[in-house]
């Protein structure tokens, strides 16, 4: 159990940057810290990145109950606090989920965050985009699936089911980039859709087009805002057709290109997740028995994809690279060895 077990649940920024120094002043640790967003990045770094003898993590608590993702301008100001501290500046540093900043190039972001030579980002989008991208779903895919029914629904589609998966969630992550850039307010939180009426066919790998997709997620959010008593719609229909002209322009919809950035990792896996609730073989049907809703199924994918990752595919990454240069130059002991020896 961590210190921060020990106190609240959901901790400010100031009672993690406290949590770090009462390991370290209390002689609990002396030796670096990883700070991570939320409880699935913990575990990942923790099975497959860390030196456990040497590296203790600090995992941001979800910010309110029931939000399985802690935040992200948290472990940023977190690690900012250590950078002010002549102790704690080399041996402080914090992974973060890269959203949709590869896309933006925005130079205001470099100067927030970037400029810190202590706060990482992964490759992809997240966490859950970086496993996909890597063999770790070919692995999945055979354990979990009945191999026959999809060898089948590849040739129909002609497309293999990595590829199938993406092209079903560029649109929605364009329109999650949009609404990100733009401010529009869509509370388009992965735990909130729902997937099945943004999709034309039963599997969710047909999309509807961006106008209709547009409408439904405003629909979606509009059934929320009635429910709580707000009865006032969130975009009118002129605005509306405003943001259609411009996510519809080639300058937003090259965008769709750039595949592992626009895409966000949970869409992913709620989309894999519906296929295997078709085309699934018995071992998943047991993993998924003891979960209680479809949110609740995906958190189960999303936990076995991740076992099926192997340390490895991380040494390919950029990510692996840039926490190497940094705890060499720090002479801090991060990544375990079996990373950094072969």
């Amino acid at each position: 159990m961590s210190m921060t077990d020990l106190m609240t649940p959901y901790l400010t920024k100031e009672r993690y940057w406290g949590e770090i120094r009462l390991y370290r002043e209390s002689g609990a640790h002396r030796g670096p810290f990883l700070v991570v967003e939320g409880n699935s990045d913990w575990k990942f770094f923790s099975k497959h990145v860390l030196d456990d003898s040497s590296c203790q993590r600090i995992c941001i608590k979800p910010r309110s109950k029931g939000e399985k993702v802690g935040g992200k301008s948290t472990v940023i100001d977190v690690v900012k606090y250590a950078n002010e501290s002549i102790i704690y500046r080399n041996r402080v540093i914090g992974i973060v989920d890269s959203d949709f900043e590869k896309i933006n190039k925005t130079k205001e972001f470099d100067k927030r965050n970037y400029d810190l030579p202590n706060i990482f980002s992964t490759d992809t989008h997240d966490l859950e985009t970086m496993i996909l991208a890597t063999p770790a779903l070919d692995t999945f895919i055979r354990k979990y699936f009945d191999l026959d029914a999809l060898s089948s629904l590849e040739e129909e589609k002609e497309k293999a089911c990595r590829e199938l998966l993406l092209d079903s969630v560029r649109i929605l992550g364009l329109i999650a980039w949009y609404n990100n850039k733009k401010e529009i307010g869509l509370p388009l939180k992965t735990v909130s859709l729902d997937y099945k009426k943004l999709f034309v066919d039963e599997l969710c790998l047909e999309p509807k087009d961006i106008a209709e997709l547009l409408n439904e997620l405003l629909s979606q959010t509009n059934g929320r805002r009635s429910r709580q008593n707000s009865h006032e719609k969130i975009i009118d229909d002129h605005t509306l057709q405003g943001h259609l002209s411009k996510l519809t322009s080639p300058e937003c919809q090259k965008h769709l290109e750039d595949t592992w950035n626009i895409c966000r990792g949970h869409d992913i896996t709620a989309i894999l997740t519906i296929l295997l609730n078709q085309i699934s073989n018995e071992e998943f049907q047991k993993e998924i028995r003891s979960c209680r809703g479809f949110v609740e199924m995906r958190w189960k994918v999303e936990e076995r994809l991740a076992d099926c990752y192997k340390p490895e595919y991380f040494k390919e990454s950029q990510l692996f690279l840039s926490i190497l240069k940094w705890q060499q130059e720090n002479r801090q002991s991060i990544l375990h060895s079996g990373l950094t020896n072969s």
